[in-house]
């Protein structure tokens, strides 16, 4: 007799991966990332954690990896799952109505992130000291809060807790020195029905100290051009000035879940319990079934 249908895994193998290896839909900062933007420099520190755990995998050589970039690339797979829950909420039919249910179900997704990146180093990297899931949310908890997105990830307002960038995100940035000068575009209203305006333009280089290092005009510049980011700047008299623009967030609406009633159906693969779910301070049970 066969028994009960199998459960189908809530997140595809590529989102449960450890580490993660697609970024696809994520918006990266360009740096310099200025102190306190923690969502980008979280967002970057997580790729470039991830990057280095992949290389040691390939290379069967663990190097200097340590408990920090194994705090960063998990935080980097519970990021992934938490960019597709809006997916698994449709599929259920429900919505995550408050920044407590959504912080509930996130500290389950780095909960299972923590499972699935110890089951996958344990296995390569025997010797290596796993940190534990309170070391591991120092960075993973602030880090999810700075990522939030109202009206998408939940409605109402989050309290955010911060992390460490010192101790978490610092050293995978770089040297401020080190890069390269940026293009911004100087933009005058006189050139708006001008056909030769793209040649015409002024074009300024920029280095990390936001000084000019060098200027010329767009018929100058190697084709094609395909500035990193678009920065205008409106020329005015007598003094060119920044425009920045921002768009709003999209929103949606469905049956909600309260903090109570929030819950995800298991993984597969990290139903059962596993030699380093004792470390874990948090298993609720009304999530994780």
């Amino acid at each position: 007799m066969g028994g009960p249908p199998r459960r189908q895994p809530v997140f595809p193998a590529p989102v449960r991966r450890f580490p993660r290896s697609n970024w696809d839909g994520v918006l990266f900062s360009f740096h310099p990332i200025p102190r306190g933007m923690l969502d980008a420099k979280a967002r970057v520190a997580a790729r470039a954690a991830s990057q280095r755990w992949q290389a040691a995998f390939d290379t069967d050589d663990i190097g200097t990896l340590d408990a920090v970039d194994f705090a960063v690339a998990v935080f980097d797979v519970a990021s992934h799952m938490k960019d597709h829950m809006p997916a698994v909420m449709k599929q259920l039919g429900r919505r995550v109505a408050t920044p407590d249910a959504w912080r509930t179900l996130t500290d389950e997704l780095i909960r299972r992130a923590f499972s699935i990146a110890c089951k996958a180093v344990s296995a390569r990297f025997p010797a290596f000291e796993l940190p534990t899931l309170a070391d591991v949310r120092l960075f993973a908890r602030g880090a999810m809060d700075s990522v939030w997105k109202e009206g998408i990830d939940s409605w109402g307002m989050l309290h955010r807790h911060g992390y460490d960038e010192t101790r978490f995100t610092d050293q995978y940035m770089p040297d401020p020195v080190s890069l390269p000068p940026r293009a911004f575009t100087v933009v005058s209203y006189d050139l708006e029905d001008d056909p030769l305006a793209e040649d015409k333009k002024l074009v300024w280089f920029i280095d990390a100290d936001g000084k000019i290092v060098e200027e010329c005009l767009g018929r100058d510049l190697p084709r094609p051009v395909t500035p990193p980011l678009a920065h205008t700047a409106k020329q005015q008299q007598p003094t060119p000035t920044v425009d920045v623009q921002t768009s709003p967030h999209t929103t949606s609406s469905s049956p909600s879940l309260s903090s109570n009633s929030a819950s995800l159906p298991s993984d597969e693969d990290i139903a059962s319990p596993t030699p380093f779910q004792h470390q874990s301070p948090l298993s609720p049970p009304h999530l994780y079934r």
